[in-house]
This record gives structure tokens, sequence and C-alpha cells, in this order.
């Protein structure tokens, strides 16, 4: 059986170039570099795009590097708070969406967030969790 460490690394791997294509250059050099300033509104904001998209990954990979770099409990914090208001999840998904640079891929994304925006405004944050 492959250990919980393994699973959470191949998700990662999994979930992280994909989520990479659509990102624009300010949100793929805050995943990629290491050493830049990000605030808990940036840390959260991602995590809650990687869930919008069902990349669990990313989630993991976010909230790993905000706890290498001493934030994690800021984020964690603030995550349950910011999932209540569903018009800034939905705004800040929908301003993701605009800035992936290519178009079909930025159609692709508008019709799942379609999907998921209307699961979301059903049952709450909770339905961004559920696979």
């Amino acid at each position: 059986m492959e250990s919980y460490e393994k699973r959470m690394q191949k998700l990662i791997e999994q979930d992280t170039p994909p989520f990479l294509a659509l990102c624009s250059e300010k949100d793929r050099q805050f995943l990629l570099k290491r050493d830049s300033d990000r605030t808990t509104e940036e840390y959260v904001r991602l995590l809650y795009i990687g869930l919008a998209f069902k990349m669990r990954g990313v989630f993991f990979r976010i909230l790993g590097e905000a706890e290498h770099r001493g934030h994690a409990d800021e984020v964690i914090s603030e995550f349950p708070e910011t999932g209540k208001d569903l018009a800034k999840l939905d705004c800040w998904i929908k301003d993701f969406i605009c800035a992936i640079a290519d178009e079909r891929l930025r159609r692709l994304a508008a019709e799942f967030w379609q999907s998921q925006r209307a699961a979301l405004q059903r049952d709450g944050v909770g339905g961004l969790f559920t696979p």
C-alpha cells in the first residue's frame, strides 16, 4: 500500500501542470517562485480556485507552501471565513478564468465553473471538496 506522503506527492504532481497551464503569469510565479512575498489572501484565493477546478493536489501544494513559509496558521484561520463570501469566491474564480491566455482553455474553464457554481450556490463551499 502506498504511503500517505507518496499519494499526496502524486496528487500534487498530477494536478500542478494542468493548473499552471490555466494560470496568469502572476499566479504562475506565485506557485513557482518560493522567494516571492505572499499575502494570506493570495494563498486563500488560490486554494479556493484549485478546489473550484477539482485540483486537490494544487490545494495541498499551496497549503504546504504556506506551512513552509510560516503562514499556515493565518491561511487556515482565514479559509473558512472567506468561504462564507460566495460573491467573493465567484469574483476570484471569474477573474482567474478571464486571465487564462488560451481561448479554448478559457472557454472550457468557464463552462466547468458554471456547473461548479450551481453546486456551490446549492451546497455551499462544502461542494467544492467533493471529487
